[in-house]
């Protein structure tokens, strides 16, 4: 085997050994005391995603995407993340701590 062929093979190899289990990408979502995500609508292909929530406010916040998992409570001025594999269809995600959910702390993710 010539050597361009070798380098190939070689190549070829590692980007599949890469690809098993290879998150789609990073979502960042930040949440903030006027009780809002920023964004606060995604689309996003199905598999699995690092989802990384910033609080940027001063308030107890969490990311939670229901039925999939939550960051729990993530005190103002700090981060939480998780990783998930989401399957097509539409999911919300809220912020429950305090009901901030109910005064619009919420968004949608569209999965394709």
């Amino acid at each position: 085997m010539g050597r361009v062929k070798r380098v190939l093979v070689i190549a070829l190899l590692v980007l599949a050994s890469c690809a098993k289990g290879a998150s789609s990408g990073t979502v960042q979502i930040d949440g903030n005391d006027k009780l809002r995500f920023v964004p606060d609508r995604l689309t996003l292909t199905a598999g699995k995603h690092h989802f990384a929530f910033r609080n940027v406010g001063q308030l107890n916040h969490e990311l939670r995407v229901v039925g999939v998992y939550t960051t729990g409570t993530i005190a103002g001025g700090s981060s939480g993340s998780f990783d998930a594999t989401v399957a097509k269809g539409t999911y919300q995600f809220v912020c429950r701590i305090d009901n901030h959910d109910r005064s619009g702390m919420v968004g949608t993710i569209v999965v394709r």
